[in-house]
């Protein structure tokens, strides 16, 4: 059963993108309310997925018990947001 937690969302960003070098990446998308673009959902427990803004599948974002993640996802969905709403 997943759980959508807004404020759980920043968290889990914040666990994937904890080393400075690879946050600066994201400056790419100031202006977007990263955390409203993304709504990660804890799909099982410990492990944190969110909606392909492409295909609407459930995509991998980050696993607590081992504490990997996946920012290669996060900044492909902020791109596909960000060529469909800016760039149409």
């Amino acid at each position: 059963m997943s759980t959508k937690k807004p404020k759980r969302t920043e968290e889990i960003i914040g666990k994937i993108f904890r080393d400075t070098e690879m946050a600066f990446g994201l400056k790419e998308f100031e202006g977007i309310d990263i955390y409203k673009v993304l709504e990660i959902t804890e799909e099982e427990k410990g492990r944190y997925y969110l909606k392909d803004k492409k295909s609407g599948k459930l995509r991998f974002v980050f696993d607590e018990k081992k504490g990997t993640g996946k920012p290669e996802e996060i900044v492909r969905q902020l791109w596909l947001h960000k060529l469909n709403v800016h760039y149409k």
